[in-house]
């Protein structure tokens, strides 16, 4: 009931006309989703290997700390951790801060913002902000990058998209957004200027600070055969949202900038899609599953603009109720048939501990 009560009161705000997420609903907002997802315990498959760092980096400095993990961001959220003695509490609740608001900040900027809140809770608050903690942080930053781009503020946007990679080194893929929205306006002299400049970076990017990483990335992932058995799923629910809008963007008004961030992440999508069928072939399809991950705006975007423009003369109510009951069977699915979601259940919290569990851990 703790994951399918926060569901029931976004349905309820979701199903209104008029959204709107001022200063004191965007704190509260991030607040609640911060102790949500921040101050879970034994919460998500990856808990225990977040919790060992906690305990084998303790006695670490930062330096130290950054010589082993490639993430400067990461290396520094640890690093306040064993100053501030909060442990594993600590970590996910820095980590989850940023992600809670990049949410709610990219969220609070649609047409209907309680929607892309309900949309997102499924897989990526549950799933992702409860499980992979850095990356989770690094989507949180790239969603204030989309906003910043969607506002027409270029500067901002590479910013935080640089801003990403801190966070985690698989990040470097959303450096594909920029440079494929440059491929696609080839024939501007400005984007082809930038385009060398973005190859350039990614490059000496890879090559200096993280080359290492990916090294081990591939023996790790690849040689082990990693699969990730729902990425069909997963996949073919961003591939219908892209190919929806591919076929019907003409019969929608977006603006020049919505354009073209929708065709660039759309150009991704069917790139993974189809990158994937080689990953499934190898059992190694964990690679493409997680960069899969920094393309859920798709369904947050163009689930907020199908509703706004009536796509396919479907009343706002209609698509709004879909899309409601949709996310909710999603969440019910995955609780009840998910491989690894035994290790969500039952949910805990960190005030839900006892006093010698608290200074346990």
């Amino acid at each position: 009931m703790f994951y399918v009560l926060p569901m029931i009161f976004l349905s309820l705000f979701s199903v209104r006309e008029r959204q709107r997420i001022d200063k004191y609903i965007f704190l509260f907002l991030v607040l609640i989703l911060t102790v949500f997802i921040g101050l879970r315990f034994e919460v998500g498959s990856d808990w225990t290997n977040y919790f060992i760092h906690t305990i084998l980096e303790k006695e670490k400095t930062f330096a130290e700390l950054s010589s082993k993990f490639k993430e400067p961001a990461y290396a520094l959220f640890l690093w306040i951790t064993n100053i501030t003695n909060t442990g594993i509490f600590g970590l996910n609740v820095l980590n989850a801060i940023v992600f809670s608001i990049g949410l709610v900040f990219f969220c609070s900027n649609l047409k209907y913002p309680f929607l892309g809140i309900l949309i997102s809770y499924p897989y990526l608050v549950i799933v992702v902000g409860m499980n992979y903690v850095n990356q989770s942080a690094a989507i949180g930053v790239e969603l204030i990058a989309l906003t910043f781009y969607l506002k027409g503020n270029y500067k901002l946007y590479f910013a935080f998209l640089a801003a990403c990679i801190l966070f985690h080194a698989s990040a470097v893929f959303l450096l594909t957004i920029p440079l494929v929205e440059r491929v696609v306006n080839f024939r501007n002299k400005k984007a082809f200027i930038s385009m060398i400049f973005i190859l350039i970076f990614s490059y000496f990017v890879v090559s200096f600070f993280f080359l290492d990483f990916f090294q081990k990335t591939y023996t790790y992932y690849f040689t082990k055969n990693y699969n990730a058995g729902g990425f069909i799923v997963k996949g073919g629910i961003l591939f219908s949202y892209a190919l929806v809008f591919f076929m019907n963007q003409l019969k929608m008004p977006f603006t020049n900038i919505e354009r073209s961030l929708l065709n660039t992440l759309s150009i991704n999508v069917f790139g993974l899609i189809f990158l994937s069928f080689f990953t499934i072939l190898s059992q190694s399809s964990a690679v493409i599953y997680r960069l899969s991950l920094y393309l859920y705006p798709v369904q947050i975007i163009l689930s907020d603009r199908f509703v706004e423009n009536k796509l396919f003369n479907i009343p706002r109510q209609s698509w709004r109720l879909f899309f409601v009951g949709f996310y909710f069977l999603t969440l019910i699915v995955w609780l009840g048939f998910s491989s690894h979601s035994s290790d969500w259940l039952p949910y805990k919290n960190f005030f839900f501990l006892g006093i010698k569990d608290k200074l346990t851990y």
